[in-house]
C-alpha cells in the first residue's frame, strides 16, 4: 500500500537517513528527492499551484484542481475537478509523480484512493491561514522536490515587504469597519461567512471585522442569520457577485434587494466590494498582498 507522504514528518525522517551507515547511504535503490527533478506533479490546491510556479516548477506540472486559478501559465493544463469531487482516472491518466494538497484534504476519498498505487507520491503540505503561510509551505516542498533555498529566500523577503507595507497601511486607518462575507452561486445558494472561515480571517488581517459572530463556518443567509450584524460593507467573490445577475437586475441591484440586506448599512449606502476567489482567501504567495487591497477597498468603500 502506498504510504502518504506527510512533509511536516518528511524532515525528521530525512534527518534519520542522513545518519545511517554509508552501506545503507550508498544504497542505489535510495532516492535523494531533493536532487531529482520531479517529472511530472498534479496539483490540487491553488496556493500551492501558484507556489509551484513562484519556485520555477512549474513546467512540471500536468494537471490542476478547479482552485488553481492563477497564473496565467497553468489555465491551459486539465482541470480534474475539486479534491473532494475529483475525476480519479483523469488523474491517473496523467501518469503523475507527484500529487500535491492541502493537508487538510487527506481526507478526501479520492485522496484515499489515489494513495493505493505503488507509481504515485502524494505530498501533504500545510497551507496555513497566515500571511506567512506559503513560506511555511514552500518549506515544507522543499523536503521532497528540487527547490533552491534562495528561491524561498526571495519569497520569504518579498512577503515581508507586502506584510510591511499592510502594516504601515493599517497604522493609518482609525475605523475598523464591520464586513460581511456572502458566498454566492446564483439566487439559491448565498451563505454567509462565519468566523472560523478563511474570509473572516482576511478581513480580520485587513483591519476589518467579521460581521456575524453566531455561527462559525457557513449559513444561509437570512434576515435571523444578519439581523444583530448590521454590516457596513458587503464582500463577495467575483464570481459569486457575477452569479447573481438577472435579465431585470445587475448583480449589485440583486444583491442589495435582498431581504437579509435590505435594511443594513451595507445596503443602504451600497457598498459592495469583490475579489477574485483564491487571491482572496487562498493564502498563498500574494496573500499579504490581497490584505492590502482589501484594506485600501475597505477605506474607499466607508467613505461613501
Amino acid at each position: 500500500m502506498k504510504t502518504i507522504s506527510y512533509s511536516s514528518l518528511f524532515f525528521a525522517l530525512f534527518l534519520f537517513a542522513a545518519c545511517q551507515n554509508e552501506a545503507a547511504q550508498a544504497n542505489t535503490e535510495q532516492k535523494t528527492p531533493t536532487t531529482e527533478t520531479p517529472k511530472r506533479i498534479i496539483s490540487l490546491n491553488g496556493s500551492l499551484t501558484e507556489l509551484l510556479y513562484q519556485l520555477d516548477l512549474g513546467q512540471n506540472v500536468v494537471g490542476l484542481d478547479v482552485t488553481s486559478s492563477y497564473p496565467e501559465a497553468a489555465q491551459a493544463l486539465p482541470k480534474l475537478g475539486h479534491v473532494n469531487k475529483l475525476n480519479v482516472e483523469a488523474v491517473l491518466a496523467l501518469n503523475p509523480d507527484y500529487i500535491l494538497v492541502d493537508s487538510n484534504a487527506l481526507a478526501s476519498p479520492a485522496i484515499q484512493q489515489l494513495a493505493q498505487s505503488k507509481e504515485i507520491e502524494i505530498l501533504a503540505v500545510p497551507v496555513p491561514q497566515r500571511l506567512d503561510g506559503a513560506v511555511t509551505s514552500a518549506k515544507a516542498l522543499a523536503q521532497k522536490l528540487p527547490i533552491a533555498p534562495e528561491k524561498i529566500e526571495a519569497l520569504e523577503e518579498e512577503m515581508k515587504k507586502d506584510r510591511k507595507a499592510l502594516t504601515e497601511f493599517l497604522a493609518q486607518q482609525k475605523t475598523s469597519p464591520k464586513v460581511l462575507f456572502i458566498y454566492a452561486r446564483g439566487s439559491k445558494v448565498i451563505m454567509a461567512a462565519g468566523p472560523n472561515t478563511p474570509m473572516a480571517q482576511m478581513i480580520k488581517l485587513a483591519g476589518g471585522q467579521n460581521a456575524v459572530d453566531n455561527f462559525e463556518d457557513f449559513k444561509p443567509l437570512t434576515p435571523e442569520s444578519v439581523l444583530a450584524s448590521q454590516p457596513d460593507i458587503l464582500l463577495l467573490f467575483n464570481s459569486g457577485l457575477a452569479s447573481l445577475a438577472q435579465a431585470e437586475k445587475s448583480a449589485d441591484e440583486a444583491l442589495l434587494s435582498l431581504p437579509a440586506l435590505v435594511q443594513t448599512p451595507a445596503a443602504k449606502h451600497k457598498r459592495i466590494i469583490s475579489m477574485e476567489g483564491h487571491y482572496l482567501s487562498g493564502f498563498g504567495p500574494r496573500a499579504a498582498k490581497a490584505a492590502l487591497e482589501l484594506a485600501q477597498k475597505l477605506e474607499t468603500a466607508m467613505n461613501k
